[in-house]
């Protein structure tokens, strides 16, 4: 069993940005990172809700494709090796974000039973083809469906944490006046009208 890692789901479509946020995530840390390839985008959300019985570390951090690494991420491990599921939440939309989450083997295990559960229950009672193509059938909402409940310890960044720095919530502007201390930018695939006026964008496009 490996003390720490990453892990990741892609798709054949999103190799180039697979490579460029590995890239971006080598200048930071060594961890070996899991990458799970799948043939499409249900099975992308599937997997990660299983992340916590699939990751062969100690201590997780999952990290989507679509994201620019942009410092250590040490204090993740920390915390979840302290017994917290760490996740962003957003306080527009009120839901957590799954683009970044960490948590350890113990918690990992029950997080996919519950979480991994709960998605192909709903795959199933829907199809996959109509589970591709609502919001209510990602990953991310059957995660804000059991972390509701209060046994769970979830410890909570915002933006201000400047872990998984969301830029359809900034402006480029705004982007640059945080850059140094912006730890993750999280692109979200389509989700930014401009992402090209992002510095964070132009530089992972870089690599």
């Amino acid at each position: 069993m490996l003390e720490r890692g990453f892990y990741t789901v892609v798709t054949p479509d999103r190799f180039d940005d697979l490579r460029r946020m590995v890239k971006s995530l080598r200048r930071f840390s060594q961890n070996p990172i899991q990458v799970c390839v799948v043939h499409d985008f249900v099975e992308a959300h599937r997997m990660k809700a299983w992340a916590g019985a699939m990751s062969p570390f100690k201590a997780t951090i999952i990290l989507d494709t679509d994201m620019y690494v942009n410092g250590c991420l040490a204090h993740l491990f920390r915390a979840a090796e302290g017994g917290k599921i760490c996740a962003y939440y957003e306080e527009g939309p009120q839901v957590w974000n799954t683009g970044m989450l960490a948590f350890n083997q113990e918690l990992g295990f029950k997080l996919a039973y519950e979480w991994g559960n709960l998605f192909d229950q709903r795959v199933s009672e829907v199809g996959r083809s109509k589970a591709a193509q609502q919001w209510e059938f990602y990953d991310q909402y059957s995660f804000n469906q059991i972390v509701r409940n209060a046994r769970w310890r979830v410890l909570m960044f915002k933006q201000e944490d400047k872990f998984n720095y969301i830029l359809k919530l900034h402006s480029p502007e705004q982007e640059a006046s945080y850059f140094d201390s912006i730890k993750v930018f999280h692109f979200l695939h389509d989700g930014v009208a401009k992402l090209e006026e992002y510095r964070s964008y132009k530089e992972w496009l870089e690599l």
